[in-house]
């Protein structure tokens, strides 16, 4: 029997891990690597206010892709009493968006990368409500926004999740922190800083990687996949609604002329995503393209 100098053990079992670049890299290109994917996901919005961390809203959705730009995807937002559903269906030429309304558009070339960097990244319910807001506000499809990586740095980890702290730039730099099986390189789950003292937890429920997905599932005018979409509260048009709305816009004039920009264009962003069809969204909108363009 061989025995071996205790410092020696101990110098095996301080061996660090993979480089946090190297892993991040690992699981880009393992999700690059799939020929198709199917997620499940759910998410939750929070704020901190008053010092204290609070859910707002929160949703589930899920994520198909195929090869060649072939897409489906739906999400349900729930916020209190109100809700609404988005579905996205491209068949690789086209896509057609379902939210406000119906519409077809020509397919924007990187959309799958997209969804995929997201994976790795952002997650599934920024990409989607980016995809949303500049459907919304007239912005073309084209050129689809990109979350730079500028530092990659080792995380806690969570049981036998890896954790990853990823710095990003779009604008300004926002902080990411993603957990993920070290065994087959799937996220597990994350969370995203949007704005200052905000923030989007994601977790996925059902990973399926290389499966069949039957063509017809990608086709334009194919049923969303899997449940129906839940139906939307009659208060979602009564007076409650509106009162809420003016409000909310109140609230973001407000936080525009203290000079805090980013958190006034996230209020308009909640409500033109909570409540796409009502009529008294139409000034939040106007709002958001206005204060975009600052």
């Amino acid at each position: 029997m061989l025995y071996f100098p205790r410092v020696f053990l101990l110098l095996l079992l301080a061996l660090p891990q993979e480089e946090p670049a190297a892993a991040f890299r690992k699981i880009e290109d393992s999700l690059r690597a799939a020929r198709t994917l199917s997620i499940r996901y759910s998410y939750d919005f929070h704020e901190e206010r008053e010092g204290k961390e609070t859910v707002v809203h929160g949703g589930e959705g899920l994520l198909l892709v195929g090869e060649g730009n072939r897409i489906h995807t739906w999400v349900d937002m729930k916020m209190g009493l109100f809700g609404s559903s988005f579905l996205l269906v491209s068949d690789g030429k086209q896509v057609r968006l379902k939210y406000a309304e119906e519409k077809r558009k020509d397919c924007p070339p990187d959309l799958r990368e997209m969804f995929i960097a997201g994976l790795a990244k952002e997650g599934v319910f920024l990409d989607t409500s980016i995809l949303m807001l500049m459907d919304l506000a007239g912005k073309p499809g084209e050129g689809l926004p990109r979350l730079g990586v500028t530092e990659i740095r080792e995380g806690k980890a969570d049981g036998e999740a890896r954790g990853l702290v990823l710095t990003v730039k779009a604008g300004r730099a926002r902080t990411i922190e993603l957990w993920y099986d070290p065994k087959t390189q799937r996220p597990l789950r994350r969370r995203l800083q949007t704005h200052p003292g905000r923030f989007i937890v994601e977790r996925y429920t059902e990973w399926t990687v290389d499966a069949e997905i039957p063509a017809e599932t990608f086709a334009l005018d194919a049923k969303r996949s899997g449940p129906a979409a839940p139906p939307v509260p009659e208060l979602t048009g009564a007076e409650l609604s509106s009162g809420y709305i003016r409000a909310k816009i109140g609230v973001a004039r407000e936080l525009k002329k203290g000079g805090q920009d980013e958190k006034a264009v996230a209020a308009l962003e909640e409500v033109i995503l909570t409540f796409p069809t009502h009529e008294r969204t139409k000034e939040a909108l106007q709002l958001y393209r206005e204060w975009k363009k600052d």
